[in-house]
């Protein structure tokens, strides 16, 4: 991969130090060491391009909330140059902000979404600031985490990536570039390596990110994700009202489990206003399952590529909950498609129905709470997985270049059947036996 130019070692620091209130936080600013916390949320923001008023409208959401003396929210938003920036005077670079409880006139979800002069509504003081880095690079996400984990100590760690990336195609992405679920998983696991802190919580707001290709990416150094099966969109995920809900958890309980935070995001998914439009699925999946699902999927994908009729295969995956991906509904929820298999093979081809029951058993145990607001997506069970019926420019891409690549790829036996199941359309199949190049067919499929 070719090293991309970022300037992230230039930094520079505001020296602010919020003045103490109580007793106890007087003991922080006065103590060498920072206090630790139950809980440190580390919120990594892309306001590159088209997420700009969305990723201000977030850091405003999580003001709503803010640090108290239970936990800290610190988040890092880059942002570039706009035009009208010479008027509205709003700023380029990348912050870092120690987020504090600021109260903000509301603003209808949708409307924030055109109100200019949205970063200078911020309140929260720039704990670092520094040129522009580019958020795609897995050094500028390691060297978030590592700060924050470092200067805001905690028992438990919460990460939230709040992006338009989706899955295959990048879990933080900005034009062309792209930060891959390999290469964010690898950066998870050096982040635990050189801190000796586990991420017990991931939020993704990605499209498509509750998948069995993003869990076993990352399953080795998060034991919880939240995400969606299908597409987010607006607003997405209430941060400040699921923080609220883990923070009335603590003062209750005293603390609150990484299986607990997870939930509250999940319930107050559920219940907003605009969920079918901004979180239409969620899941909460525990990672620590994924090893066991990965063995009961090599088995069961292993006889699915063998199984000889495909045409049956690729109709049932078309029964399926499907979810669309980048352009085509290219991922199917995995639970339901393995029971539409129990129940079209237990009398013809017990043992596969075996295979694809034990994964079920399996996939169970490993979701631990979704909700589905729709008729689209009434099926939805939780967990998803690339399982294209079409081999188009995109699904061929994928395919050839980036799902070999993954570490489910190279545990189970899912790419090959899906290579199988792939077919293309009948126009191309006979282009292809024309000799028409795949670039020429590529472009008349877009």
């Amino acid at each position: 991969m070719e090293i991309k130019n970022t300037p992230y070692i230039y930094r520079k620091s505001s020296g602010y130090k919020k003045p103490p209130e109580t007793e106890r936080e007087k003991d922080s600013f006065t103590s060498s060491e920072p206090q630790e916390k139950e809980w440190t949320f580390l919120v990594y923001l892309n306001g590159r391009g088209k997420n700009d008023k969305l990723a201000f409208y977030k850091l405003k959401d999580l003001e709503q909330t803010g640090s108290d003396e239970h936990i800290n929210i610190v988040a890092e938003v880059t942002r570039d140059r706009h035009f009208i920036d010479r008027l509205t005077g709003d700023w380029e670079g990348t912050k870092r902000y120690y987020v504090t409880p600021n109260k903000h006139r509301k603003t209808n979800q949708v409307a924030h979404l055109f109100v200019p002069f949205h970063t200078k509504t911020i309140k929260s003081p720039a704990i670092e600031e520094m040129p522009a880095r580019d958020e795609t690079v897995p050094e500028s996400l390691k060297d978030f985490l590592k700060w924050g984990m470092k200067n805001y100590p905690a028992k438990h760690y919460a990460v939230i990536v709040s992006s338009s990336g989706e899955n295959l195609d990048g879990i933080m992405k900005y034009k062309n570039e792209k930060l891959t679920i390999p290469e964010f998983g690898e950066s998870l696991r050096e982040v635990e390596k050189e801190t000796d802190k586990h991420i017990e919580l991931m939020v993704l707001e990605g499209g498509n990110s509750a998948a069995m290709e993003v869990a076993s990416e990352i399953s080795d150094s998060v034991h919880y994700l939240v995400a969606s099966e299908g597409r987010l969109k607006g607003t997405k995920i209430p941060f400040k009202k699921s923080i609220d809900t883990v923070k009335q958890g603590i003062k209750e309980k005293g603390t609150v489990t990484a299986e607990q935070a997870g939930k509250a995001f999940i319930y107050e998914s559920g219940n907003q206003k605009i969920s079918s439009i901004a979180t239409p699925t969620m899941s909460l999946l525990d990672l620590s399952k994924t090893e066991e699902v990965n063995k009961m999927l090599s088995e069961f994908s292993a006889a699915l590529k063998d199984y000889p009729d495909k045409g049956l295969l690729r109709r049932l995956v078309k029964l399926s909950q499907q979810f669309q991906g980048k352009g085509k509904k290219d991922f199917v929820d995995l639970r339901d498609f393995a029971q539409y298999v129990i129940r079209a093979t237990e009398q013809t081809e017990p043992s596969l129905a075996e295979k694809a029951r034990k994964l079920d058993e399996s996939l169970e145990e490993m979701v631990k709470a979704n909700f589905y607001v729709g008729q689209d997506v009434d099926k939805a069970k939780g967990i998803g997985i690339y399982a294209p019926v079409k081999k188009l420019s995109v699904s061929r891409h994928i395919l050839d270049d980036v799902y070999p690549e993954l570490k489910l790829a190279k545990e189970t036996e899912w790419l090959a059947f899906i290579q199988d199941l792939a077919k293309d359309k009948r126009l191309y199949a006979f282009l292809k036996s024309r000799g028409v190049s795949h670039e020429d067919i590529d472009h008349l499929d877009k």
